[in-house]
């Protein structure tokens, strides 16, 4: 015969708390919005910061601070430009894709001033990272105690419980945004490039692997490569591209699939050119594709591209008019090259940052000397084949 006790009545307390803090983006769905939590961020762009709590009254506001960690193993906190604390309040989202328990803030976080309403700024460093600080107890007259990451607060604190991604490398990483990542890419390979001619080491074997990518291996640097080179770095970066040695491609049925025309440049973008005949006017299946770095004072494009003068380095060219005349002995005759337009791939998504600015102002000379070519220049008529 077994016996069978009752079990003690206990009091259970129970704390408000503040469960977990972390930053989201807000993501559009068939069944409306909502907040998925992300690991990295983006510079400039919006984050929401959501707070999953427990036992707080709807409305109850929290205060939500945010410190930059440096490298030096150093904390600070960030400078808001409008001077403004981020406070929030318990279901403030409700109905908004934010449940009743939730506490939601969004915020911006750059490296520069902005008069933007919630502004985040940070100090300068190679990498950035930040964490959240929270405090459900703003108001003085509250006489209870909140726990903070399932702990209770007053008797933790020196866990710093209320405090999210707080080193040990737990910290939220912000990346730097990123202008048409394909430039990168490409501005690293012209610095391995040296300034050198298509024919010398190491251009003659970068020019064999660009060939290699679009189904040529046996190609060498006496077939144009110019477009051989724009997708091999558009592949590089995980973008749309057509595999082709072919400078009208872009034009053709497949370019059509894969890339769209855009009237607007931006920085990246890939400007087509067509060859036509001195001696009727007719285009020919010839011409020359590279990407848009910047533009000079007179309003000519700098491009970064191969090709350019038998090397791979800056040129300028005109989005007007007859940009240069030279020898194509392909056909046999003198051609004229003229600016056909602006394409990206249709995968890449045209963000506000990556228009052109006066920042992108320059001049043929130090666009060069970012690849260490500080001697060479173009001439007028540079011939692209």
């Amino acid at each position: 015969m077994s016996l069978v006790t009752k079990p003690r009545n206990s009091l259970k307390i129970i704390y408000p708390e503040v469960k977990t803090a972390y930053f989201a983006e807000k993501v559009k769905t068939a069944e409306g919005v909502t907040f998925k939590e992300i690991e990295k961020g983006i510079l400039e762009e919006e984050l929401y910061i959501v707070l999953e709590t427990a036992h707080l009254q709807d409305g109850h506001p929290i205060k939500v601070v945010l410190f930059q960690y440096l490298e030096t193993d150093g904390k600070v906190l960030l400078k808001n430009t409008k001077n403004e604390e981020l406070i929030v309040s318990v279901g403030n989202y409700k109905g908004k894709g934010g449940t009743a328990a939730q506490a939601i803030g969004k915020v911006t976080i750059g490296m520069e001033d902005s008069s933007d309403s919630y502004y985040l700024q940070l100090q300068k460093a190679n990498n950035l990272y930040i964490s959240i600080a929270v405090d459900a107890e703003i108001d003085d007259s509250i006489d209870y105690e909140v726990s903070y990451n399932l702990k209770e607060y007053m008797r933790n604190y020196k866990d710093a419980p209320n405090l999210w991604y707080n080193g040990d490398k737990k910290w939220f990483e912000l990346k730097k945004k990123q202008r048409a990542p394909w430039m990168e890419i490409a501005i690293a390979e012209a610095q391995k490039a040296k300034g050198v001619k298509e024919s010398e080491t190491p251009l003659k074997e970068m020019v064999k692997k660009y060939h290699t990518y679009v189904g040529h291996p046996k190609y060498s640097h006496t077939i144009a490569w110019c477009a051989s080179f724009i997708n091999w770095a558009l592949n590089k970066s995980g973008y749309n591209n057509i595999k082709s040695t072919a400078s009208q491609g872009i034009l053709w049925k497949e370019g059509n699939e894969k890339f769209k025309k855009i009237d607007k440049p931006i920085y990246g973008a890939i400007a087509v050119f067509t060859n036509y005949r001195t001696s009727n006017g007719k285009a020919t299946s010839f011409g020359h594709v590279t990407f848009l770095y910047g533009k000079t004072k007179d309003g000519k494009l700098i491009c970064l591209g191969g090709n350019q003068g038998n090397r791979l380095k800056f040129s300028t060219y005109k989005d007007r008019g007859i940009t240069s005349t030279f020898y194509l002995s392909s056909v046999n005759e003198k051609v004229n090259q003229k600016f056909n337009g602006f394409y990206i791939p249709k995968d890449y998504t045209i963000k506000e940052s990556d228009y052109l600015t006066e920042k992108d102002i320059t001049t043929l000379t130090e666009a060069n000397k970012k690849i260490g070519l500080t001697k060479f220049k173009s001439s007028k008529n540079e011939s692209t084949r």
